[in-house]
This record gives C-alpha cells, structure tokens and sequence, in this order.
C-alpha cells in the first residue's frame, strides 16, 4: 500500500496555500521552526529581530530585537523555550512570559577568533534542541558545544573543524555534522568524536543535515546542489540515494512528520519537495531571491519557508480521508458453494476537507486503476484484500491521497 500511495504520489501531490504572512522586517530571514506542538512560528532575521508568530490567529505572540544578526532558532522539546543563535551568544527565552531564561555566553563564547584573516566575530552557526533536554550549539571556528537545559551549563566541548549543520540523535546520545567534506558524529557526555565518513560525497561546511523522525535514516543537502540520504545501519557508509542534477547550493532542509517527504531551500530561491526514497522532485515553489529557511509542521500538514525577501510563505495540503478499513464476511449458504465469492461495498470519502475552500472531486483508485468518483461509492469486490487509494481534489485544483483496506472473506455457517 505504501509503495502505491509513493507512485501515485508523484504524479498528483500539489500544495496550497492557507496563507501568506508579510514580514514585518525589511531584512532577510534567517530561520523558521514550526513549535513542536502548535502553531507557533518562530522567525529569525538578519537584522537581529525574533518573531513568533501564531499561524492560527495571523497575531504575533512575542518579539524581540537583539543588538547583532541572529543565524537559527531551535524550540525545547514541549514547545515552551526557544532557544535563538547570534553572534557570540545564544539567548532560551520563554515564549510566553518574555523571560530570558538562559544567556548562554562569557568565557564559553568567547566572541572573538584567530583566523588566517585576523581577529574575526565568533558565530554561532547552528544549534538542535535534543527531546532530552540538551542543547547542540556549533560556531564558525568549529566549536561544537552540548549544554545541560535544566541548569543552562555546558556539559562538554569539542572542536570539529569547519562548521556545519547539527542534528541529534533519537537517543539523544549525541549528533551529527558536516566539517568540510566530513561526517561526524560526536557524543553528548564525553565529547569523542567518531568519524561517520571522510568523504561526504560533496557535502561541504555550509551543508544542511538532519536525521528523519524515525531515526533509520539522514539526509545532508551541499553547497553543490547534492541531496543525499544515508541509511544509518549501512556498513558502506555510502548514501542509499542521491540526486544526480547539479543545482544551486541547498541551504536548509527539513523531513515531514512521517518519513516519506524532504524538502529543501536554495540559493536559486526554490523550494523543492522530494519524495524520500526515490529523490524524485514532487513540487516546487519560487520566491524572487535566496530561500534560507524551510520547515515542516509537526503534523506535516503545513510547510513555511522564506529568505532573502523577508517574506514568510506557509503551504498547506489538503486533506483526503477515504474512511476506516472494512472488513466483509461472505456467508456460503446464501450465496452457494460455487458462489463468486464478492461482495458490495461503499467507499465513503465524506470526511475529507479543504483548509481554504472546497472538495470538487472525489476519484477511486486500485492498483492505478480508476474505480469511480464520488464522494461515496458503491463497488462490487471479489474475495480478497483489496488496497483502494482516494484522491481529492479541490476548488483551487489541488489535490491530495489518502488509502483504505477492503477486505472480502468467506464464512461457513
């Protein structure tokens, strides 16, 4: 049934929009993370200007302008503290109350770095709340840092080199991260690092990765364009898939809650949604300049991105609800020991929906095969298990599946 849905998956997944937000900076911006529990957006933009916004209401909930440009943003495991990365520190406030919670500089943040070019500002670069309360920070001098969230000290220090994206294990046992043409993945408690692969296959510092929810699986997108996926119990240490199209360098990616989406943002200022497993590209949206920032919601349903021009674009798909699996017992004395052994079912798709309009049709599918339209519909099936895909479409021409099992059997009373 999975493989099904994927197929037809990529022939008639579109997105629509529920809204657009306008931001209220004139700078670019940086990150978006969706609130691991509602529909909070946190924004961050160059100009230093923080915003959480609740997509439900279209009304800001919190803002705050810091004294430097702000780089990511990164929300505690019950969506309560957002942690936001800067230049030499990183501030956890509480989203509610405006409390600063943590101020995570000083001696540990340094502020100031040797380089081949002279003194230069410390950045932090990147930073991942773990859903065990710790917090992964990295700057661009490759300090890469885990912090203790209950007491706001710092558990440990490590340095990898060049910069580049974090991401936690499900375990919370620690991350991984790209340093130059690198993978590394480096323990929360004793700060060892163990080498994943020393060639990353055109992966680079500026290179995005994440784990998938289910924790099998990450994904790295480089400055080249690359978009490859690694299995993580691969004794090869090469990616089960990879994108063979040279494109502008990929920026920000993000999975959807169940695995079978990424979606990446790129210099090229396109946003590009991939099926997971084949890396076929699904959809795409522009903006007019670089898009930075993309991030699903946590239900999936919703994806927000935005970047150079400072506006934030937040796409949702409709929802197909072909009804609950249904189980149909033939009785043999009725129908005959040489009975054809069917039966007559109604499909029932009456619980799908449009966030911002109406369904227009209803179509029925099997194996690919077109069965009927209608928002219900009464089919004969033959014995047998039976996998039957619905797809939805609305008044904006968008559409969207969801599947249902029929299963036929016979009795003997």
């Amino acid at each position: 049934m999975k493989n099904l849905l994927r197929s037809l998956l990529l022939v008639v997944l579109t997105i629509t929009p529920v809204s657009m937000v306008f931001a209220q900076s004139n700078n670019a911006i940086r990150d978006i993370r969706w609130n691991p529990v509602n529909q909070y957006l946190a924004l961050a933009y160059s100009d230093g200007l923080v915003e959480v916004i609740d997509q439900d209401t279209q009304t800001v909930v919190y803002q705050q302008l810091y004294l430097a440009p702000l780089y990511r943003v990164s929300w505690n495991p019950d969506g309560t503290l957002l942690a936001i990365a800067t230049v030499n520190r990183v501030v956890v406030v509480n989203v509610g109350t405006a409390q600063v919670i943590y101020d995570l500089e000083g001696s540990s943040l340094s502020g100031v770095v040797d380089t081949e070019a002279g003194p230069q500002q410390e950045v932090v670069y990147s930073l991942d709340w773990s859903s065990g309360n710790k917090l992964a920070t990295i700057t661009t001098s490759g300090a890469l840092r885990f912090w203790d969230m209950t007491s706001g000290q710092m558990i440990v220090e490590t340095f990898v080199g060049q910069a580049g994206g974090i991401t936690w294990r499900n375990d919370n046992s620690g991350v991984l991260t790209v340093s130059g043409t690198r993978i590394v993945e480096i323990n929360a408690q004793s700060g060892t690092q163990t080498l994943w692969r020393s060639d990353g296959g055109g992966v680079d510092q500026s290179a995005s990765i994440q784990w998938s929810s289910d924790g099998t699986l990450f994904a790295v997108g480089s400055i080249y364009g690359e978009l490859a996926v690694w299995d993580d119990s691969s004794s090869s240490g090469l990616p089960v898939s990879y994108t063979s199209d040279i494109l502008p360098s990929i920026i920000n990616i993000d999975w959807n809650a169940d695995d079978s989406m990424i979606a990446t943002a790129s210099l090229d200022g396109t946003v590009r949604i991939y099926d997971s497993s084949t890396l076929d590209v699904l959809q795409t949206f522009t903006q007019s300049d670089v898009v930075r920032a993309v991030t699903w919601s946590s239900d999936g349903t919703e994806l927000a991105f935005g970047g150079a021009t400072g506006t934030l674009e937040v796409k949702a798909l409709p929802i197909a609800d072909a009804g609950e699996d249904q189980t149909i017992f033939i009785n043999l004395l009725i129908q005959g020991p040489s009975g054809l052994g069917r039966a007559t079912v109604t499909l029932d798709g009456t619980g799908s929906s449009d966030p911002d309009g109406t369904i227009t049709s209803y179509e029925w599918y099997e194996n690919g095969v077109l069965l009927g339209s209608g928002a219900t519909l009464t089919r004969t099936f033959f014995e047998g298990t039976h996998n039957v895909t619905l797809l939805v479409t609305d008044n904006d021409g968008l559409t969207r599946l969801d599947g249902v099992v029929i299963t036929v059997t016979k009795i003997q009373t």
